[in-house]
């Protein structure tokens, strides 16, 4: 399945086997403009789906919509940003719904209003000030090797934070990521051999890439294994194209220069991460909205 969010359209399509064309399985129109969309690691076809209005809502083809959550006020503070996203969590019922104040974690089975901060800005979790959410993710999909599947990963514009739903308002890790611009993507890797860290890639909106070593499980709590690795960004990339006349090698550095709005991770079986080659980023020039 994949899960596709456009300002007021979300879409479900199922993918097949290489080589067949996806198949679109239903379109839903977000009438308050949707601002995040996420697919269920526990249920196929099951979506999260979010709105500027703050409603939560679960979705998929057969059964419809079904509201879980509303709440048009920010979690922990006042904050004018429409942004609102909605995970999973490591039970099927449990969602996390986070804005650029905190992140909490919802019962779609409890009473309306119910929930419990998984992580809250401001002084608790040591944050800086000004200091927003700008990304939020489950981990648990992606980690079942090594780190525990209660993991979620939250990003502002100054640091990381590993969150363990099992203990709210702690953070396992932090870390100041060092990016130039706001990150944009964070995707967990698997380790490429049992007991070896896991690769946690980084890309900040400017292009920028880092490559972050993380292990941990069992009785250990994560940590970093090693330092991070900054990996060549998309301007450094102009040296490999062909010379162009000068319009045109212009407009080709302007393009590399414009912000990302979207990027994909495609990677390889990697022998150890430690000294292993990066794994490729995919970056999309920006779409004109």
């Amino acid at each position: 399945m994949l899960a596709v969010r456009a300002d007021y359209h979300c879409a479900v399509w199922k993918v097949s086997k290489q080589g067949q064309q996806p198949a679109l399985l239903q379109v839903l129109q977000v009438e308050k403009g949707a601002t995040g969309i996420s697919l269920s690691p526990h249920l196929p076809g099951e979506l999260a789906i979010c709105s500027r209005s703050g409603a939560v809502c679960l979705w998929t083809p057969e059964d419809g919509l079904q509201q879980v959550y509303r709440d048009p006020e920010t979690l922990v503070f006042r904050d004018p940003s429409p942004w609102r996203w909605a995970d999973f969590t490591a039970h099927p019922r449990v969602l996390t719904v986070g804005d650029r104040t905190g992140v909490k974690m919802v019962d779609t089975q409890g009473p309306p209003g119910c929930g419990l901060l998984l992580f809250r800005g401001g002084a608790e979790a040591s944050c800086q000030k000004g200091e927003r959410i700008l990304l939020t993710q489950y981990l648990g999909q992606s980690s079942p090797e090594s780190l525990p599947p209660t993991l979620h990963l939250i990003c502002t514009q100054f640091s990381l934070y590993l969150m363990d739903e099992r203990l709210p308002l702690v953070p396992m890790l932090k870390w100041n990521h060092g990016l130039p611009s706001p990150p944009l993507l964070a995707r967990l890797l698997p380790p490429p051999q049992p007991g070896c860290p896991q690769p946690l890639l980084l890309a900040g909106q400017g292009g920028q890439l880092q490559l972050l070593p993380i292990t941990g499980g069992g009785a250990s709590a994560p940590r970093l294994a090693g330092p991070p690795q900054s990996l060549p960004s998309r301007t450094d990339s102009l040296s490999a194209f062909p010379l162009l006349e000068p319009k045109s090698q212009w407009q080709l550095e302007q393009r590399l220069k414009a912000p990302t709005i979207a990027s994909t991770l495609l990677s390889n079986p990697l022998p150890c991460p430690c000294c292993a080659s990066p794994p490729a980023a995919e970056r999309h020039p920006p779409v004109p909205e």
